[in-house]
């Protein structure tokens, strides 16, 4: 009877052990191919985030490649394409580069250009201004007040979009 009790009692703690190391592997293994899906994830990401980046590099170099009538047209064009969502995968070293670029051959441009106008001729237009706008009639002043509000809002998250692009 003792020689029954002792094979069930190391059957049994066999077959305990057995569950027990079954249940560690199957732990183990699901921890270990949860972070390789997340290391996947993550690598993946880098590698899209680096497809996207290459992919609006060569744009910005070829809208810099294009021939311009005027140096105002092609600012424009470089300033529209990083100021859009590709604008955004751009590497925020060249994208600074390339607006301290612009603000030296601005300051350099208002040098030669036009003189300031008279703090005069500033109020003149202000005038203009309000009086061409108290004449609108209210639907229009609205419309244009609604405008210019959609124009901010826009602004707004066209930035929250791109701040949130760059920080993939």
């Amino acid at each position: 009877m003792v020689e029954i009790i002792d094979y069930a009692a190391g059957f049994l703690s066999g077959l305990l052990v057995s569950i027990i190391v079954a249940y560690l592997q199957f732990w183990f293994s699901k921890k270990t191919l949860l972070m390789e899906l997340d290391q996947n994830e993550r690598n993946l990401k880098l590698q899209l985030i680096h497809d996207d980046r290459n992919k609006a590099l060569a744009e910005l170099y070829s809208i810099m490649d294009r021939k311009y009538k005027s140096f105002f047209e092609f600012q424009s064009a470089v300033e529209s394409f990083l100021n859009g969502v590709s604008g955004a995968f751009i590497p925020s070293e060249i994208a600074r580069d390339i607006r301290g670029e612009f603000l030296k051959i601005g300051a350099e441009l208002d040098k030669i250009g036009p003189p300031e106008p008279s703090p005069e001729e500033e109020e003149h237009w202000e005038e203009q201004f309000e009086e061409y706008y108290r004449r609108l009639p209210v639907e229009e002043r609205i419309e244009e007040d609604v405008r210019n509000m959609t124009r901010a809002f826009k602004s707004q998250i066209k930035e929250k979009i791109r701040k949130k692009i760059s920080t993939l």
